[in-house]
């Protein structure tokens, strides 16, 4: 059940496959630096064995676009720009970390300074994922074969980073109704989050083993057609929302008063990820944790996932 590098919500595609003009090939030099005494580098794969979060200071040098750039892909430059996005893998969190105008690219190579706070709001347990791409601004009704949909992407790179035997998340499998009814649940159940060891004062290298979410077959397929829709992302938020607050409710739950959270430990890298993008304290989030079995855990969550804007996106754009 666990997921080392594609989940079995992702496409299986060996490359990318547009349905509209790109320039693949632009961005295949871009570099990535993750702490500032350190050179750029291109290899889409940084093996590291452990993440040295408080001297991160992640840049990404992109080079000048090519002369021909608006005739490869159809768009004028002003309807585009860069997005760096940030992926953690382990708990299926995601941001945007820069976003600029591709036309301030254009008299030479950049490098881009990622956005501290923003950083230090992944996890870094496991393998992140740090994705550079050209996309569209503003939608467009343009010739047919180029892309018209914000958010579209023309030129696209991303790279892994983390320790290649350490890229532990939890799995997202599809189930049939009888799955549900099997555990005494209604046959249309959305989805389930299970926790097989109540002891999460354990190391994330085990979180694969320990949570598992399954989510009914004809949602899954319907939001796998389109996984970077807005509607897909909305209810990966809405599930890691339930996956970190039954793993701290849970956790907290088993570990009993007074007992100390091991160093790196599920509940650690949890608790800390909560603390710096919300700035709760560790100690507040214990106590959220076991009040109500996690009610009020689960609004902290919400805010730390940006749950409110990912809905109203999906609304907006139905």
């Amino acid at each position: 059940m666990g997921m080392k590098s594609k989940t079995k919500w992702q496409r299986q595609e060996s490359r990318p496959v547009r349905p509209f003009r790109s320039a693949v090939e632009y961005l295949a030099e871009v570099g990535l630096r993750l702490y500032a005494d350190e050179e750029f580098k291109a290899a889409e794969t940084i093996q590291i064995s452990s993440i040295e979060q408080d001297r991160l200071a992640i840049a990404v040098k992109v080079p000048v676009a090519p002369l021909n750039f608006e005739e490869l892909v159809g768009v004028p430059m002003a309807a585009l720009s860069l997005v760096v996005t940030l992926e953690d893998r382990a708990f299926k969190d995601s941001c945007v970390a820069a976003n600029v105008p591709f036309s301030e690219l254009d008299s030479g190579a950049k490098i881009l300074e990622l956005n501290n706070e923003l950083v230090s709001t992944m996890s870094w347990a496991g393998e992140t994922r740090v994705h550079i791409a050209v996309v569209l601004c503003e939608p467009r009704n343009g010739e047919v074969g180029t892309a018209h949909r914000v958010g579209s992407w023309v030129a696209r790179k991303s790279f892994s980073v983390g320790n290649p035997r350490d890229t532990a998340s939890f799995a997202i499998d599809a189930v049939e109704p009888e799955y549900f009814e099997k555990r005494q649940l209604p046959h249309n159940t959305t989805y389930l989050v299970e926790i097989s060891d109540p002891d999460l004062n354990q190391s994330c290298e085990n979180l694969p083993d320990l949570v598992k979410v399954s989510l009914a077959k004809d949602v899954h397929a319907a939001l796998a057609k389109d996984e970077e829709s807005p509607m897909a992302k909305a209810l990966i938020r809405a599930i890691y929302v339930d996956v970190v607050t039954t793993v701290m409710a849970t956790g907290y739950s088993n570990l009993g008063t007074g007992t100390p959270v091991t160093s790196n430990s599920i509940l650690d890298v949890v608790t800390a990820k909560l603390t710096k993008s919300t700035g709760i304290s560790p100690e507040r989030l214990r106590i959220l944790a076991g009040e109500t079995a996690g009610s009020m855990l689960r609004a902290v969550v919400q805010a730390d996932i940006e749950l409110s804007r990912a809905l109203i996106s999906a609304a907006q754009r139905r």
